[in-house]
């Protein structure tokens, strides 16, 4: 089994969930206590549940009671708190606050908490930076800083955050293909029904 998993990894972005508890994927719950994930995914665990991401060159550990969407290069918090183990230079979105090794190809642990709108961030081994909209710190090992996401929002519409290049914009969206499908084939069905007349014939 351990070759499959493996290859598909490698060729999609794939990674390996073990979880010990309660938690579920993508609004429902785990059935078994090992399974594959894919970007875009969302894990959320439990009360006293911990769960355990395993991807090519990284290891993320989510904590009890958050909620985390897996990308191969990332993982974004929406509440609560990860430990990531990375040489791949893997990075943690929390709001408007990402949290990134300073040297990718370096083994760095460090760990993210992020509640009520405040990020907290612990260089566990190797140094992080945090890059939000007042610009980039570093954090060196052992240190921690806090952040503030709540409030800066707004400053982050105006400039100076650079979105996640993994992250889909609308237009890339499910929805927004969908319904770029259903307009394109409204047209086509108005061209094939409408009389031969031009809609401005030279003769009135």
């Amino acid at each position: 089994m351990l070759i499959p998993l493996t290859l598909m990894g490698s060729e999609t972005g794939a990674a390996m969930l073990e979880v010990q508890g309660v938690a579920w994927l993508n609004g429902s719950p785990m059935q078994a206590r090992t399974q594959a994930v894919f970007p875009g995914d969302m894990l959320q665990t439990k009360d006293q549940a911990v769960a355990n991401l395993h991807a090519s060159g990284s290891n993320v550990t989510v904590q009890p009671e958050t909620l985390v969407q897996f990308n191969p290069e990332e993982v974004g918090i929406q509440h609560g708190g990860v430990t990531v183990a990375t040489m791949k230079g893997m990075s943690v979105q929390a709001g408007d606050v990402r949290v990134t090794p300073v040297l990718a190809s370096v083994w760095t642990q460090y760990q993210v908490t992020s509640e009520d709108g405040t990020v907290q961030v612990l260089a566990q081994k190797g140094d992080v930076q945090i890059n939000d909209c007042e610009g980039t710190t570093t954090v060196l090992q052992g240190q921690q800083a806090t952040r503030k996401d709540s409030d800066k929002r707004k400053k982050c519409k105006k400039g100076g955050y650079v979105p996640y290049a993994g992250q889909a914009g609308l237009l890339s969206s499910k929805w927004a293909i969908i319904a770029g499908v259903a307009a394109g084939g409204g047209v086509t069905g108005w061209v094939l029904t409408r009389p031969d007349d031009p809609l401005s014939p030279h003769v009135p």
